[in-house]
């Protein structure tokens, strides 16, 4: 009641919420207008508008040309550009790459997207689609759908190999626990099984806080690919 009252009142004055000048030139098109106010504050690349959609995923959806994307990625640093494909939108939580997907035609500036955040390619949205689920049901360009098809077949068999790599890092660290305890109280364990000096080896970077560095250590002892 006592906010009607004040608006009705003539002196009532609301400021008006302060726009990002990069958002409205995005919107009208003006895209000479849009590189030059990136060139001269591309902090405005990152900031977000009222729903939640950064300057990128703006530009996506008006069908920005792709020299203004390359652009957008060139003028932030490789932390935010992270971030900015990264991160989903509040509303149906979509990537970058589901806007990329959906609104744009041009093969570059999806391939663009993709390379610098692959693993958006198997990311699905709130309604469980993922990017190629979209970029089918929009029925886009033939180029479109088998390329972004190639890579997520690809990012699937990365995923697997990953994912096989750490359960097989685990059962190999565990072992190596197991091992090292049971050599740990002699004052000079035998180092002449191969096991245990891999054991040794866990041991020594345990007692000196390098755990982590064992881990990717194994990565060059062979632990690296799925065995055929």
């Amino acid at each position: 009641m006592c906010e009607v009252m004040l608006k009705n009142d003539p002196s009532y004055f609301v400021p008006e919420r302060s726009r990002c000048p990069l958002h409205k030139h995005i919107r009208k098109h003006v895209w000479q207008l849009v590189l030059s106010t990136m060139q001269h504050d591309p902090s405005q690349i990152c900031q977000q508008n009222s729903v939640g959609w950064s300057s990128l995923i703006l530009a996506i959806y008006h069908s920005a040309p792709f020299e203004i994307i390359a652009a957008m990625f060139t003028l932030t640093s490789c932390k935010e550009r992270t971030s900015l494909l990264s991160t989903p939108v509040p509303n149906g939580l979509r990537l970058c790459l589901h806007f990329a997907t959906r609104y744009s035609s041009d093969l570059d500036v999806i391939q663009l997207v993709t390379e610098c955040y692959p693993h958006a390619l198997l990311v699905k949205s709130n309604d469980g689609v993922t990017p190629l689920d979209r970029a089918i049901y929009y029925r886009k360009d033939a180029l479109i759908v088998s390329w972004l098809d190639t890579k997520t077949t690809a990012q699937k068999t990365i995923y697997e190999i990953d994912r096989y790599n750490e359960k097989l890092r685990d059962e190999v660290v565990n072992c190596c626990e197991s091992r090292w305890s049971e050599i740990a109280s002699n004052e000079y364990p035998s180092s002449g099984n191969n096991g245990d000096f891999i054991a040794q080896v866990y041991g020594f970077s345990k007692e000196r806080a390098m755990i982590a560095l064992f881990v990717d250590i194994l990565s060059y002892v062979g632990i690296h690919s799925i065995p055929s």
